[in-house]
Formats: structure tokens, C-alpha cells, sequence
């Protein structure tokens, strides 16, 4: 060889180390590779960057263990082959440095090359494998050059580097994707590690359980204790459940005090046994970290693949639908999806849909129910209920219930209730410039109630509105709302009734409060739930129950209307016992807001409730009540007091 060829050789060498180095530099002084919290930037932009600097690097990639079987490319520079699948061998390059743990230079002039490197390149004299990774993700970065000797004579320590930026940008990433208090992994990697679950349980054959934990009672500590002891709780929490899983399940912290697991081949070991264990574990006190004692418990919602043909991201969505299913039964307990849940999230999907579109497009309206009272025949309508409507995009008006849980949905709730207090007072300034005087009721739902801007909305509704007087509005709330959080609940309709607005406790009887929680909460009207007035007519038991609340209610001085009406008879009947305040269709149909004042000014009440024979103008069938033995007699009104709703719903 002459001194002129040596120079050159000596020349392309130091050429070659310059290039790797610099590679190297200009990657980690990139402002985007600096900012992005994982492998795929860091590592892509190497690869890229040998490839198009080096003439002798022919292509350069890296590849992940994505099971005990293989290896699958993530990057590949400098050729046409989008991706590279490694079967385990004991031959191969990638294998050996991977097991190994040691850089493995693989010569052409060695041996027969592995199947993969078809495709990649023929003008390729050698490859050099780079092993490095973390427990959790094993990774080989591999480099193909066109040179023999090329790693000999340019030295393997310049490509170490590769190594060095991989075993950095997975430390990185590892930071990334855990979550800072509990060290357990975050959303994005339970995410993947889902996906690489079920393409194992689709090879092997085993069912895999997808569940989503959250804790029953957390913010309450967090909220009396603060944050400090809410973090050693929930660190406490996530202890428990990831010692009663098995070593190849996974627990991942998704957000808050929510929890996602993977549980692997779960009929080998049973389900069911292994949510009661976590949930049994779970009511056990916790002793915290200010030396108190508390106790939680948890609700559970799981799926199931292949059971659930699912992708990943819907395998977490029908899990979540579970776990909802779960809190709405009771809490402390676990759920399972079905395909009837799953039926019902999708008309929940599609009701959120129709939701959000009509408030954008301003298609949710009112249409108003009239209440009247039989102690009053010469003015009997004292008032109406709002009704929430939405219009199609055909026009078609169609039920709020057709909307499903939107009501009192965090996302819809407050929006809704915002437009049904405006609307309530504007349509009561509207009659009453007519001359009619009208109490107008809303429902509010438990979601806005207890939302810490409620008190806010309701004083800005009734500024854009002074000529209505606060007497005239009636918020109705359901009994679940004060159940949720009585405190907040109570505080915040003490502050409506302090502005002179009315309240009122809707579906009585349904929930699971009892008379005397009344006397605890701002209401002047309780409106018995339409459940009760079904079958008054064959059943005295149902009858007495209704006078029961009627003769109760006088005591503390509260207002009672029957909902749902729907014939005379049934309307003979509450008279009897008391209760003289009523709604339904036997009343009215709701109707929209222009057709109240026509129809107050022609309605009478039917005579025969009061000894006569007139009958309405309305088109009302008169009421028929006779003592022969072939027709219903009225019973005496039955008086039961000191009662619990739950007695009787």
C-alpha cells in the first residue's frame, strides 16, 4: 500500500469518528429532541443522522423485545423496508447481543447472513449490534455498513454512542411514562403495554382482564385532610392492590385517584376472586400520615379480551362503563361489561352527541306543564313546570329522557341549567306583562347544584331579570342531590331561599330520605313521585301512604303536589286524604310557552269534585264518584306518620 492510499484510509477514519460524533452532538442540542419525552425522537433522529452523513452507513435502525419470541423494528433508516420481525435463534446478531449484553459486529465474510437483512441492502459488508434497554423494554440498535473491517478500524467506541443516547433517551422515557407520586406507570404506557397484552392473548389463548379501579370516598379525606395525607393514602391504596396481584399483572395510576389493571390469564385463576380479594383489602382502615385513621373502599369495572373484541383504546372505554355501572349500584363492588352495558354506553354516546350538538345549535326549549290546586276553583292554576324539549335537525321535538344521562352529565349540567333558569324567569316577566301570574318550577340537576358556581348563576339570572319577583321561581331538586354532598347542598339552597326563591323536593319517595330530613332542608313543596298514585285506586295501602305524607308534611309546614295525574278518579282520591295540589295529564299536557295564557283563561276545574255538575271547558270527563256496589268507594283517608321513604318505595 502507498503513502498516498494510507493517507486516505487515515483520512476516511477520522472522517468517520468526526461523523459519529457530531451525530451525536447536533441530536441532543435538537430543541424538539430536547422536548419530547420518550425514545422515538432521540433515537429516529441518530439513526437518520449516521445515514445521511456517513457514506459507508448503509442503513441504521433499532428494534424492541416485544415478546419472549421476537424483536420488531421501530426505525429504519436508509432503506426501503418499513419493518424488521427478528425470530428468536441462537445464530442471530441481534439475539446474541441482546442475551449477551454485548456489542456483537456481524462480518458477511463470516457466515450465512440472517433472513431479516434480505431486503435491506446488498452492497452491505458487516452489521453491528448495540444492546441496551431497560428491565421493562429491551432494545438492540443495529447499523449496516459497506465496508469490511469498518467497526475494527474506525473503532466500536465512536458507535457506543449509540448505545449511550438509546440507555438515555429510555431513561427519559421511563421518567416520562411513570407517574411521579406512586412510581406505578401513567396512561401512555398502560396503554401500550394493553396493546403488546392482547396480541399475547391472542397468540397464546388466554383471556385477559382490562379493569379500571377508582377509590370510594377519597375526596372527602382529601378535602378534610388536604393533599399531603390524600398522596399517602392513595400511595397506601395502590400498595394494597398491587400486592394482591399476581407477577404478571400490571397496575398503572391513569389519573387522580384512578387506577387501570391488566390481569393476565384471568380463568386460571378467577375474576371474580381476584376483585372481591382487592376490594376486601381495600376496606381494611388506613392509618395516615397525621396519624388518623380512616376507612375507603373501591368500585371496579372490567372487561374482558377476547370476550370483547375490542381495540385497546375501546377495551379502556368499556372498562370505564363498567366501573360506572359499579358506582351506580352502590360502590364497593366490581362490574362486569356485557353486551347490554355496552348497548347502553353507545346510546349514552350518541344521546351526548345529540346534547352537545342542540346547545350549540340552540335547539333545547321548554315546553310548561300547569299545576293547579282545587282549594282555589275560582283561580285554580298556580302555576307550571318547565319541561326540557330538544329539536332535531328535521324539526321534531323530542323528550328530555330521549337525551339519557346528559342532564346531569359535569360536561352538560351547568350549561342546562344556566339556559333553564333564563328561560324560566324570562317566560314569567313574558305572562305576567299579560296580566298572568305564574310560579315557574325548574329542575336543577345534583351536578349543578353542587357546582361552586350555581349561586353565581342564579343571582346573574335574576339581575338580567328585576321585574320578576324570586318568589315566583321554584328550583326542584331530586332527593340524590343533598345525598351526594348534604352540606354544599343544603348551603346552597339555604342561599337561593335567603334570595326569596321557593324550593322543591321532586320524585318524593324515591330516594332514601325520610320526612324528617326534611326539617334539616330549605324546601316549601314536596311533590310525590307519580309511582305512588299508579294503583291508589285498587290499593288502600298505597293511598294511606300518600295521606301519611300529606298529614306529615302539614306538620312542617310544607306544600305538597301530586305528579302525574292522569284520571279523575285518581284525583277524587287525593282530594279525599289532602292533598289538593296536583299535576299530570288528566290536568294538562305540557305545552309550548305561547298556549299557557289561552289555556288558563278557559280552564275550570270540574265541578263534581265539589258537589256539582258543571264540566270543564278543557274537554274533562266529569269526575264519577257513587257508592254503588259495582264502582269504587271512597275509603276513609288513612293518617301515617313518622314514616321513612324507604318504608315505601
Amino acid at each position: 500500500m502507498t503513502a498516498a492510499s494510507r493517507d486516505a484510509l487515515t483520512w476516511d477514519v477520522e472522517a468517520e469518528r468526526q461523523i459519529a460524533l457530531r451525530v451525536l452532538l447536533q441530536t441532543l442540542a435538537d430543541p424538539g429532541v430536547a422536548g419530547d419525552p420518550g425514545d422515538v425522537r432521540l433515537l429516529t433522529s441518530v439513526c437518520h443522522g449516521l445515514v445521511q452523513s456517513s457514506v459507508f452507513v448503509a442503513w441504521c435502525g433499532y428494534c424492541v423485545r416485544t415478546d419472549d419470541r421476537h424483536f420488531e423494528s421501530r426505525c429504519l433508516a436508509g432503506t426501503a423496508k418499513k419493518r424488521l420481525r427478528i425470530p428468536k435463534e441462537v445464530s442471530d446478531p441481534v439475539w446474541q447481543a441482546a442475551e449477551q449484553k454485548t456489542v456483537v459486529v456481524w462480518s458477511l465474510a463470516d457466515e450465512q447472513p440472517p433472513a431479516w437483512v434480505a431486503g435491506l441492502g446488498s452492497d452491505v459488508r458487516e452489521i453491528a449490534c448495540f444492546p441496551f434497554g431497560q428491565p421493562d423494554r429491551e432494545v438492540v440498535g443495529i447499523i449496516g455498513v459497506r465496508r469490511a473491517h469498518y467497526f475494527e478500524r474506525v473503532s466500536l467506541i465512536y458507535f457506543l454512542t449509540f448505545s449511550h443516547v438509546g440507555r438515555l433517551a429510555l431513561q427519559l422515557r421511563a421518567q416520562a411514562l411513570r407517574d411521579a407520586l406512586t412510581s406505578l406507570p401513567n396512561r401512555q404506557l398502560f396503554l401500550e403495554k394493553l396493546a403488546q397484552a392482547r396480541n399475547k392473548s391472542r397468540r397464546e389463548g388466554h383471556v385477559l382482564g382490562i379493569a379500571i379501579l377508582d377509590f370510594d370516598g377519597f375526596k372527602e379525606v382529601n378535602d378534610r385532610f388536604g393533599h399531603m395525607v390524600g398522596d399517602d393514602l392513595l400511595c397506601q391504596a395502590a400498595g394494597r392492590v398491587r400486592r394482591t396481584l399476581h407477577a404478571d399483572d400490571m397496575l398503572a395510576r391513569l389519573g387522580g385517584d384512578e387506577f387501570g389493571l391488566l390481569l393476565g390469564d384471568i380463568h386460571a385463576r378467577g375474576l371474580d376472586e381476584t376483585c372481591e380479594r382487592i376490594l376486601s383489602d381495600l376496606r381494611r382502615p388506613f392509618r395516615l400520615v397525621n396519624g388518623s385513621t380512616t376507612m375507603i373502599s373501591a368500585s371496579i369495572g372490567v372487561t374482558c379480551y377476547p370476550i370483547d373484541m375490542s381495540s385497546p383504546s375501546a377495551l379502556l372505554r368499556h372498562a370505564d362503563a363498567a366501573l360506572y355501572e359499579a358506582k351506580r349500584q352502590g360502590r364497593d363492588q366490581y362490574h362486569t361489561h356485557t353486551i347490554a352495558l355496552r348497548a347502553r354506553t353507545e346510546h349514552c354516546g350518541a344521546a351526548h352527541e345529540h346534547m352537545a350538538q342542540a346547545l350549540l345549535d340552540h335547539r333545547l326549549l321548554f315546553y310548561y306543564q300547569p299545576l293547579i290546586r282545587l282549594t282555589h276553583p275560582e283561580r285554580p292554576v298556580f302555576g307550571v313546570e318547565a319541561l326540557l324539549r330538544w329539536r332535531d335537525e328535521q324539526g321534531r321535538v323530542h323528550a328530555a329522557s330521549s337525551l339519557g344521562d346528559s342532564l346531569d352529565h359535569p360536561r352538560f349540567a351547568p350549561d342546562i341549567g344556566r339556559f333553564a333558569l333564563e328561560q324560566a324567569l324570562f317566560q314569567a316577566a313574558s305572562w305576567q306583562a299579560q296580566g298572568l301570574a305564574l310560579r315557574v318550577s325548574i329542575n336543577i340537576s345534583p351536578c349543578h347544584l353542587l357546582d361552586k358556581r350555581f349561586c353565581e348563576d342564579v343571582e346573574d339570572a335574576l339581575a338580567r331579570h328585576p321585574d320578576v319577583a324570586p318568589r315566583q321561581l321554584e328550583i326542584e331538586v331530586t332527593e340524590s342531590a343533598p345525598l351526594q354532598d348534604f352540606e354544599r347542598a343544603r348551603a346552597a339552597l339555604e342561599h337561593c331561599a335567603d334570595l326569596g326563591i321557593r324550593i322543591g323536593l321532586d320524585d318524593f319517595g324515591t330516594g332514601h330520605a325520610s320526612l324528617s330530613y326534611l326539617q334539616r332542608f330549605p324546601a316549601q313543596t314536596i311533590k310525590i313521585d307519580r309511582s305512588f298514585l299508579r294503583d291508589i285506586a285498587a290499593n288502600p295501602r298505597d293511598l294511606a301512604i300518600i295521606g301519611g305524607i300529606v298529614a306529615t308534611a302539614r306538620t312542617l309546614g310544607l306544600d305538597v303536589v301530586a305528579e302525574g295525574v292522569e284520571h279523575s278518579e285518581q284525583a277524587g282520591l287525593l282530594k279525599n286524604v289532602g292533598c289538593e295540589r296536583m299535576q299530570g295529564y288528566w290536568v294538562a299536557e305540557p305545552m309550548p310557552p305561547e298556549d299557557i295564557a289561552g289555556w288558563v283563561a278557559r280552564y275550570h276545574l270540574p265541578m263534581p269534585l265539589f258537589g256539582g255538575r258543571r264540566q270543564a271547558k278543557g274537554g274533562l270527563a266529569p269526575l264519577l264518584l257513587t257508592r254503588d256496589a259495582d264502582t269504587h268507594t271512597i275509603p276513609p283517608a288513612t293518617v301515617v306518620t313518622g314514616f321513612l321513604a324507604e318504608d315505601f318505595s
